[in-house]
């Protein structure tokens, strides 16, 4: 609890800090160049693991690129870095597969990570220098306890369609659970709170379904009780035994210990019960850094002393933000009268009465109580934004399930949906609506002027596809662990048996270019390894041909992280200055 690390993206380019939490000093800080921050994790007082990623050509150039996880050691002392490297040549350049792993073994500290042929290694913290200690052959995950034995190994078949969990078992046979599935797939989420089971889930008929499976004898528990919305498990860093559980929608936090729970929620009572959202804490949970979310300021980082009970701020997302814009919670139904919940963010000092409206559309839920910059920007400039949970969100099962297939169908209809719906409470001018999206959301832009039209006056789409024969071709040639199963998940969700499925053409916004009924601006990330930019290229060209109004900005030196504080800075600017062309604010 000595010392900080975080992220700095201010002031140039993006660089890794560290500071002393006694006096608030600044010791150094170690510059990413074109590498991506993926991970800090200290390995001990001294010593921090770096993870990042990088963008890099396959050889050859023809199977496109590919984004690469690194490991690097920083001594924070000596202010020396090393990379990892293996002590044999294997993969490309050192890769590794996963995030390191530290325990605290009988020979001392020790730092696993999966290497690039996926085999586990152990890591020499003042060389970098990884030595394979075992391999399961198939791109495993592996589960080591606190002692940093292997207890499970978690694989995938995609040419079989199975996943199987090997279980080692000290002095006894070990054991094997497979299971069949084309698509869905059992999720090992980590240990439970007593390293006795891990923690899996896979889907169930009503919703997805969590149990423990025991180490001891491969049995499955009974399902855990726990609602139908998102969770994911916090793992001690020395054990990996799980110590809370976190809600993310509902910004929530279940701590396995009564003593924890009584901190934390002290701890929110102090804050005015804000959200408030762990980042990091000490071992023995002494202490902790929070993010709170600011209704006026956005997001702010405070080290709280849980002895204590004291918390100082020790830095914000972003410094000099304007008051905020109000964000509530807003919902309607769809046409088939599915619930759709979304958020809704309102422009300060001017009536809320037939304003002009931007339709948000991102793939991640909308959480009113968190800070979106796309959306502040957008209600600053005085544009309600609405963001719309739409059929295919990951909010809930029935609402992720309710999306299979409908890609182009009702997951279009849901927007439209809430844009009459904002027009009957009088909030909106249903003449000055535009839409505008990211990823899958910057697809629902393009099809909202191209396979339906007279809803919207313009359409802002950030790294989306537009192609989708194309689109399932680079899901196809992508390199990874459990490749076969993210194609047959892409094509469920999208509605298609396949590449060459006729309704590929039909749902493809650039075989209909020439039905575009307003202008378009594509924002695409020129190093983007989800959506090629040969995606926004092509469907440019086609509505160009077609003679309809288009614009493309790439953005150099990025992919579809948008990790680069100028490259958001260029998607609030380009998508402002368009707006004002085709659906002015006043």
């Amino acid at each position: 609890g000595a010392r900080l690390a975080f992220l700095a993206t201010g002031g140039g380019e993006p660089a890794v800090g560290v500071m002393q939490v006694a006096g608030r000093q600044v010791l150094d800080r170690l510059a990413l160049g074109e590498r991506r921050l993926v991970g800090l994790d200290w390995a001990d007082d001294d010593r921090l693991l770096v993870t990042t990623y990088e963008n890099e050509w396959l050889p050859g150039g023809s199977a496109g690129l590919r984004a690469y996880m690194r490991l690097q050691i920083y001594d924070v002392r000596t202010r020396r870095l090393v990379p990892f490297r293996t002590d044999r040549a294997a993969g490309p350049r050192d890769a590794v597969g996963q995030r390191p792993v530290v325990r605290r073994t009988a020979e001392g500290l020790r730092v696993y990570v999966r290497g690039p042929a996926g085999g586990l290694h152990l890591v020499s913290l003042d060389t970098g220098v990884g030595r394979e200690i075992e391999n399961a052959d198939d791109g495993g995950q592996y589960f080591l306890d606190a002692g940093g034995r292997v207890a499970a190994v978690a694989s995938l078949d995609p040419v079989a369609r199975a996943w199987r969990v090997l279980i080692r078992r000290p002095g006894a046979a070990d054991l094997v659970r497979r299971g069949d599935s084309a698509v869905d797939l059992l999720v090992v989420h980590g240990f439970d709170a007593a390293g006795a089971a891990l923690i899996v889930s896979e889907e169930g008929a009503d919703a997805r379904q969590f149990r423990t499976l025991s180490l001891a004898d491969g049995a499955l528990g009974a399902p855990l009780a726990l609602p139908d919305e998102p969770v994911s498990f916090l793992g001690e860093r020395l054990t990996g035994r799980a110590y809370a559980r976190h809600f993310p929608l509902s910004v929530r936090y279940e701590f396995a210990d009564a003593a924890r729970q009584q901190r934390w929620d002290a701890t929110a009572r102090a804050f005015g019960n804000r959200p408030l959202r762990l980042v990091s804490n000490t071992d023995d949970f002494s202490s902790a850094v929070v993010r709170v979310e600011d209704p006026q300021r956005g997001p702010e980082f405070y080290l709280v002393d849980f002895a204590t009970g004291q918390g100082a701020r020790v830095g914000a997302m972003f410094d000099g933000l304007p008051p905020l814009a109000p964000v509530r919670a807003y919902e309607y139904a769809a046409t088939d009268g599915l619930p759709i919940s979304a958020a809704l963010t309102l422009p300060r000092g001017r009536e809320w009465a037939r304003l002009p409206l931007v339709v948000l559309v991102d793939p991640r839920p909308a959480v009113p109580q968190a800070y979106d910059p796309w959306s502040q920007a957008l209600a600053a400039e005085g544009y309600a934004v609405l963001r719309p949970n739409r059929r295919g969100t990951d909010v809930s099962s029935r609402l992720r399930r309710a999306g299979h297939g409908e890609l182009g169908g009702r997951m279009q209809s849901d927007l439209a949906d809430g844009v009459r719906r904002l027009v009957q409470d009088g909030l909106v001018d249903p003449a000055r609506v535009c839409i505008a999206g990211r990823g899958y959301g910057g697809y629902a832009a393009a099809a909202s002027v191209t396979l339906e039209s007279g809803t919207y006056r313009c359409a802002i789409a950030l790294g989306g596809f537009y192609d989708l024969a194309a689109h399932l071709d680079h899901v196809t040639s992508r390199v990874g662990w459990g490749a076969g199963f993210e194609v047959r998940q892409e094509e469920r969700l999208l509605g298609l048996g396949g590449r060459n499925d006729p309704r590929a053409a039909v749902l493809s916004p650039a075989r209909h270019a020439a039905k575009a009924s307003a202008p378009v601006l594509l924002l695409h990330a020129a190093q983007d390894t989800w959506s090629p930019p040969a995606q926004a290229r092509g469907f440019a060209d086609a509505l160009r041909g077609a003679g309809r109004a288009v614009e493309l900005v790439e953005l150099p030196a990025e992919d579809q992280r948008l990790q680069r504080p100028e490259s958001m800075a260029t998607v609030v600017r380009e998508s402002l200055r368009f707006l004002r062309a085709h659906n002015p604010a006043e």
